[in-house]
């Protein structure tokens, strides 16, 4: 919870043009003044949604997803909890961070147990709310199959189907365009369960 005064720090750092001199350390700052700037930009974005969108208009994101691939571990963190907040209910900045290419970094720090896990797992978590080509993606990098069957059966998305057809079916995409309204026809369901099968699944 981010209490009343921190709120109107916040406003007033933004109105007084801080977010873009922090989004440039975060590019080219040192390592710690890379995790400064990264925890700053996320406390900024903390339960405020017009300095979610400044600091992406300011070019924020991608310099962030770059330190969470090859920052020090602890600008890692701080960078991912940017993140975190920066795509919390904002599906601009959700499809931004995505392309930026910050899903695979953040499910492999998620597996390191490190520090920044936990926030990852969040980030992700905000990542793939109500935005179903995320959690595609978030399953693909997982290599989640189980999850690209439900989203291929449920999802209304072009782009679930298709990925899932690409972990279950190679060979037979039609398995998956045969499917209506999201669900998969009865007499497809021996062929995706024999794709399974092949991979170990039940």
């Amino acid at each position: 919870m981010v209490d009343a005064v921190a709120v109107a720090g916040h406003v007033a750092i933004a109105a007084a043009g801080g977010i873009a001199p922090l989004v440039e350390l975060v590019r080219s700052g040192s390592a710690d003044a890379k995790d400064s700037a990264a925890r700053a930009l996320g406390n900024l974005a903390c339960a405020n949604d017009d300095n979610q969108v400044a600091i992406a208009a300011a070019g924020g994101i991608a310099p962030l997803v770059e330190v969470v691939r090859s920052g020090s571990d602890r600008a890692k963190a701080s960078a991912v909890g940017a993140l975190a907040n920066l795509a919390y209910y904002n599906p601009d900045n959700q499809v931004a961070i995505a392309a930026a290419g910050a899903i695979a970094p953040l499910v492999a720090l998620t597996r390191s147990g490190g520090q920044g896990a936990e926030d990852a797992e969040a980030a992700l978590t905000n990542l793939a709310y109500n935005n179903v080509d995320n959690q595609v993606l978030i399953a693909e990098a997982k290599g989640d199959i189980k999850t690209l069957v439900v989203l291929a059966r449920s999802g209304s998305s072009a782009a679930a189907k298709n990925a899932a057809a690409r972990f279950l079916a190679r060979r037979r995409l039609v398995i998956v365009r045969k499917c209506v309204d999201g669900k998969v026809p009865a007499e497809l369901d021996p062929a995706i369960a024999a794709c399974l099968a092949r991979r170990g699944f039940s």
